[in-house]
């Protein structure tokens, strides 16, 4: 009888340690890839619209692919070659998830009679303080549609962490810069157009003390004020309209 209530209680045992195993297991995903490691493990594919007179300033795109950056950040990078003009359309579509677009071009939007969802989330040319009064202060933007924004927040977070870091080390380094670049919309790195114009932007990535991205309010404000004022767009735009900083790496 001893016997059998020590098997007994064996049995029940080994029944207990079990259940609990597979309870851990299922709501913790303790060693086996639960929830928080899945995830982790999620990829967010990012489409950027741009033309062949933009190849210039997608450095920092490349650099940041090249490097490994878009994988660390589980970003799948896809470039989406377009006609000039054709852009922004392809981002409000859906088509494309970001697009480059100066100032003048957002301007025109929002001064139009026609809706238009778009919001420019970093500069990644920083203006040169004595000349952006004069004129369009942010002549390449990254911007993206609202609705990618708001449904896809992670993957612009992590988009843009990367591409920082890729436009960091374009202004340290243009040869490398203008490296990445070979064959991107038939560009070749031995180029001496392409070298030169590396050497000369890699100043303006970071100005002035400025992080890579940071649009700055007032002159942000100030060009759309003038436009209305000098009767070049019919609209008033609302101060700060148009651009977000908060997906930007702090």
């Amino acid at each position: 009888m001893q016997e059998f209530s020590r098997r007994c209680f064996v049995v029940v045992a080994a029944v207990l340690f079990v259940a609990v195993t597979f309870f851990l297991l299922g709501n913790y995903g303790l060693g086996t890839g639960g929830a928080d490691e899945e995830e982790d493990e999620s990829t967010y594919s990012v489409r950027l619209a741009a033309d062949s007179s933009q190849v210039s300033v997608l450095s920092g795109m490349f650099l940041a692919q090249e490097q490994g950056f878009f994988e660390s950040a589980s970003i799948d990078f896809e470039l989406v070659e377009t006609d000039s003009g054709t852009a922004a359309s392809q981002v409000m579509q859906g088509d494309a998830d970001f697009c480059i677009l100066s100032q003048a071009d957002l301007a025109s939007a929002f001064a139009s009679d026609d809706a238009c969802y778009l919001t420019a989330v970093a500069a990644i040319i920083q203006p040169d303080a004595d000349t952006a009064a004069g004129v369009c202060p942010y002549r390449y933007l990254l911007v993206a549609s609202d609705v990618f924004l708001s449904d896809d927040a992670p993957a612009a977070k992590g988009f843009l962490a990367a591409v920082s870091k890729g436009y960091r080390q374009a202004s340290r380094n243009p040869d490398k810069a203008a490296a990445s670049l070979d064959g991107v919309f038939g560009t070749s790195a031995s180029d001496k157009k392409i070298q030169k114009r590396q050497e000369k932007l890699s100043s303006s990535y970071l100005r002035d003390g400025r992080d890579w991205g940071q649009i700055d309010q007032g002159l942000w404000d100030d060009y759309f004020e003038r436009l209305y004022q000098d009767g070049r767009i019919d609209r008033r735009i609302p101060a700060h309209h148009g651009f977000l900083m908060d997906f930007l790496e702090d």
